[in-house]
């Protein structure tokens, strides 16, 4: 009984059909992503973690003003790791479709898309503020509720409130079915990547005052290509995850 419970359960069949689509995916994912991920590791390395650059700015100004520069260039680096998820998915979903995968065609896709989810995560985060702010158990339903609103953006073209309202609609109808796939998966990679952060953040303090800025750089780049796997790992388990709830909510 517990084994084939095991079997149906919707965690075991989108983990499996997750890393069965990975290898297949991996060369087209990095094709699509390289370009915004690569600049947002030298933009990083270069300037948020840049000592130099960091104490020119303060010298130059004054602290609060690095700070509203921090916040801008932080702000920079969201939008180009969004540009990058955002075809990801587009990705996924246009190979599903059986679909051109073009480059281009993906990349102005993501364009238009990034927008209109910059404006859902702008609507999610108000949410789940509000509700936070009146309790606590409400405003973590409501991130919950509202969790799948980015792959409704992307992929079913919807905007703004509808788009939460109907991602909402979603998981309260298979909250179970969703949560606990969720659960699983979130703890899985919070795991993997505490880890790998942990290890290639210790090497560079040990190395980083016997080489120069290069060996660093070199570091920080192997740091993302294991971090940017994962993710990839998560956008494939994620959107799978996503297709489950849609297509078992249409059959009901």
């Amino acid at each position: 009984m517990k084994l084939t419970k095991l079997k149906n359960s919707v965690f075991i069949r989108v983990l499996v059909h997750s890393f069965l689509i990975f290898p297949r995916r991996w060369f087209g994912f990095l094709r699509i992503v390289i370009a915004p991920v690569l600049s947002g590791i030298v933009f990083n390395q270069y300037f948020l973690e840049n000592d130099i650059f960091i104490r020119g700015i303060i010298q130059a100004t004054s602290l609060e003003f690095f700070y509203l520069i921090d916040f801008l260039f932080t702000l920079i680096i969201f939008f180009i790791l969004l540009i990058a998820l955002t075809a990801s998915v587009i990705y996924l979903d246009t190979c599903d479709q059986g679909e051109d995968s073009g480059f281009i065609k993906i990349h102005k896709e993501s364009l238009k898309k990034t927008k209109s989810l910059c404006w859902v995560f702008l609507l999610y985060g108000m949410h789940v503020a509000v509700r936070l702010l009146l309790l606590i158990i409400p405003g973590i339903f409501a991130a919950i509720h509202f969790s799948l609103a980015p792959f409704l953006v992307i992929v079913e073209n919807r905007k703004g409130k509808d788009a939460l309202m109907v991602s909402k609609d979603y998981v309260k109808k298979n909250f179970n079915r969703y949560l606990d796939p969720l659960f699983y998966m979130m703890c899985g990679i919070f795991s993997y990547c505490f880890v790998t952060i942990l290890f290639f953040d210790i090497t560079n303090i040990l190395i980083y005052d016997k080489f120069d800025l290069n060996v660093s750089l070199f570091i920080n780049t192997l740091e993302w290509f294991f971090i940017v796997n994962c993710l990839f790992f998560m956008i494939i388990f994620y959107y799978l995850l996503y297709k489950e709830i849609r297509n078992y909510d249409v059959k009901e």
